[in-house]
């Protein structure tokens, strides 16, 4: 008898460790990470149009994995090539170094693009929109740190439609950064990480194209327009005109657009709902081709949305465009995640989904609606700032860059004639809070000497550079744009409606939970290094998001 309970002990342990095999499938890390990021996607565009998506996108996301309606940047300005370099550092601009799309490097003396890089060369077209790389980049990525980990056996594929929204989440390290260049429509990347394009994307560039279809087409709107119930009327004055066009109202003809247009033509499609489709065409050739999610190691594509912001800066939020862009992008999600179900199985992947900024309403929009907004002359505010300090400096050109929410001074022109540079510093934000836009001048020293922990100051703290960052910022007192840019919109600020973003995971062994925690984007990197068992990147002192995994 001793001898048969010791058989069913026997058996009853390797039936137990059959189960808990079993329950240990897929493998302890996930075989690839999805990255998204959606350009200039705001918060309450989940809820804004929840009831017109599909159950295979947004809706998926949000019901199958984590989201945290609490999710913000913890830094400001909020900004395309930030926001990118953030979300992949984990940590802020003032570790980083990308402080912003365009600013000044007092090292270098002049104005430079966050991702330029004059040393590498255009792969996949004779034009200069290939000249990029990493290189401003101040930290690792998780990419990097991913290709560190794995002695460079994980392939890191990333696709945007804009360069800088392809160079920072590839890093240092990638196999493949590729975007779109306006004036010949080609997929194209820079030198920085290849010699020439892989077949699979070069053929893409050749014979009868897909931006080719589409530049011949129109964008008409997907739903009948009056299904379009959480967008203002289609006819109003709030948003730009494509060339060509008379009003801003459905339907746009590519083909007539182009025509019109002097130069870029092929960024027009960019403009588009078809940047979109471009986008994700070329992510699901790069699963199937490149074997992603099917190799030894973890492997990651990078994805960046660049229609959605482009949209957003002609239209604003409340337009229709808006609106039928994500409904459109809904359905490319769907696409995505049933190719991912199919080739790799849910079980084996990683999904993050995040904005790299907000985006406000419309300025005038607000005005008519009797929300704190303006709008202010930026020129004539810094004509005022130069006389000024002329005036009482000596003559000289005392701002070398910049608008009058971040000002460069002339710093050489400042030791020439001995003064302090905070002196000269807080003369500028006197001179500036003398107009009623401004809620607030912060200068730059005491964002270098002080460390800020509540409200917008601790944003620009956290992104002041010592390096790249302005010597002056001006904080606005509400919605205030410059003048001359009554329609459309744009982003930068601290406030809610450029930081309060998506953020949401999905796959592998992260079950359904819908929480209100603090989430910042620097968390996402450490969250995904947590998953992986590897280092975090190299700047990045914030930590995984807490319970995702419970």
């Amino acid at each position: 008898m001793k001898r048969l309970s010791n058989k069913l002990n026997f058996f009853v342990l390797l039936s137990i460790l059959c189960n808990y095999s079993i329950a240990q499938t897929p493998e302890e890390n996930p075989k690839l990470i999805v990255g998204i990021v959606v350009d200039q996607m705001r918060y309450d565009y989940i809820s804004r149009y929840w009831s017109k998506y599909s159950d295979g996108g947004f809706k998926r996301l949000f019901n199958e994995g984590f989201s945290t309606s609490n999710g913000y940047f913890n830094y400001a300005p909020t900004k395309t090539g930030p926001g990118h370099a953030s979300i992949y550092t984990g940590t802020t601009p003032a570790y980083h170094g990308i402080v912003a799309n365009e600013y000044y490097s007092r090292d270098e003396q002049k104005e430079v693009y966050c991702a330029d890089d004059e040393n590498e060369n255009t792969i996949g077209a004779d034009t200069q929109d290939g000249k990029m790389s990493p290189r401003r980049l101040m930290a690792t990525t998780w990419t990097d740190e991913l290709k560190l980990a794995t002695n460079q056996q994980s392939k890191i594929i990333s696709i945007s439609m804009k360069n800088r929204g392809a160079v920072f989440p590839a890093g240092h390290l990638a196999d493949g950064a590729f975007w779109l260049d306006d004036s010949t429509g080609n997929w194209i990347s820079s030198s920085f990480y290849m010699d020439k394009l892989p077949q699979w994307v070069a053929e893409e560039n050749e014979g009868k194209r897909r931006i080719d279809e589409f530049a011949a087409m129109k964008w008409e709107t997907l739903l009948p327009m009056d299904a379009y119930t959480e967008s203002i009327s289609d006819d109003n004055n709030y948003e730009k005109l494509f060339p060509g066009e008379k009003t801003s109202t459905f339907p746009h003809d590519l083909k007539k657009i182009i025509k019109a247009a002097k130069k870029n033509k092929f960024g027009y499609v960019k403009k588009s709902p078809y940047g979109n489709t471009l986008t994700t065409e070329l992510a699901l050739k790069a699963i199937e081709v490149e074997n992603l999610g099917r190799n030894s190691s973890t492997d990651a594509l990078l994805l960046s949305y660049s229609s959605t912001d482009k949209i957003g800066h002609m239209f604003a939020p409340a337009s229709i465009e808006v609106e039928d862009t994500y409904l459109r992008l809904d359905l490319e999600l769907k696409e995505l995640f049933e190719t991912l179900d199919k080739k790799i199985g849910m079980e084996n992947v990683v999904i993050f989904l995040t904005a790299d900024h907000g985006g406000s309403h419309n300025p005038q929009y607000l005005k008519d609606l009797k929300l704190p907004s303006d709008f202010y002359d930026e020129e004539a505010i810094l004509a005022e700032v130069e006389n000024e300090l002329s005036k009482t400096y000596g003559a000289g050109k005392w701002i070398v860059y910049g608008g009058v929410s971040e000002i460069y001074l002339n710093r050489p022109l400042i030791k020439q004639k001995g003064l302090q540079l905070i002196e000269v510093q807080t003369k500028v934000a006197d001179l500036m809070l003398s107009h009623s836009c401004f809620r607030d001048v912060l200068i730059g020293e005491n964002l270098r000497l002080n460390e800020y922990q509540k409200g917008y100051t601790a944003l620009y703290d956290n992104s002041y550079n010592v390096r790249n960052s302005p010597d002056v910022i001006g904080v606005f007192a509400g919605n205030y744009y410059d003048k001359h840019s009554k329609k459309g919109t744009g982003h930068s600020t601290a406030f809610t409606y450029d930081t309060h973003i998506p953020i949401m995971m999905m796959g592998w062994k992260i079950p359904h939970k819908v929480s209100d925690q603090k989430v910042y984007i620097t968390d996402i990197a450490p969250t995904i290094c947590s998953f992986l068992h590897i280092n975090p990147p190299s700047a990045c002192y914030y930590n995984p998001i807490q319970g995702i995994l419970k």
